[in-house]
């Protein structure tokens, strides 16, 4: 059975692995492991199996949520774990179900694309060049009202 936990210490070797691996994010260990732990605008939540198999992470700052990444071991996907992650991000504000999330996508990247459309998010805008091969990100959005 799969469990959705903040993310603790023990996490925080995954988390890093995938980080640099997945998103070539160069942050030292001991930075990423402060921020996931103390910084009170960080929010990451982890996905458990018997190990950690996916996370999000996500700034938080009043009502608004900019989601950073989001991760799920391939052996875990297409089983809606991803879309869990991003729904269980309202639980951690102060109202719920007044919250606006926000992220940036590579415009190359259809699946993730389509589940965050699943979810109700729009694109609202593009960002040029915005990655590190010059790819574009489309901005989208999702509020609940």
């Amino acid at each position: 059975m799969i469990s959705y936990t903040l993310a603790q210490k023990e996490d925080c070797p995954f988390i890093h692995q995938w980080e640099q691996e997945v998103f070539q994010q160069k942050l030292p260990y001991d930075q990423l492991e402060s921020d996931i732990l103390f910084n009170t605008n960080s929010l990451y939540i982890v996905a458990k199996d018997a190990e950690t198999i996916g996370y999000i992470g996500a700034t938080v700052v009043d009502n608004h949520i900019d989601i950073i990444n989001l991760f799920v071991s391939e052996d875990y996907r297409r089983q809606g774990i991803a879309k869990e992650l991003v729904n269980r991000l309202s639980d951690y504000t102060e109202t719920p179900k007044d919250v606006t999330i926000t992220l940036d996508v590579k415009e190359t990247n259809k699946h993730a694309i389509k589940l965050y459309q699943s979810l109700g998010f729009q694109m609202i805008d593009k960002r040029k060049n915005y990655y590190q091969d010059g790819k574009d990100a489309f901005v989208m959005k999702r509020s609940k009202e």
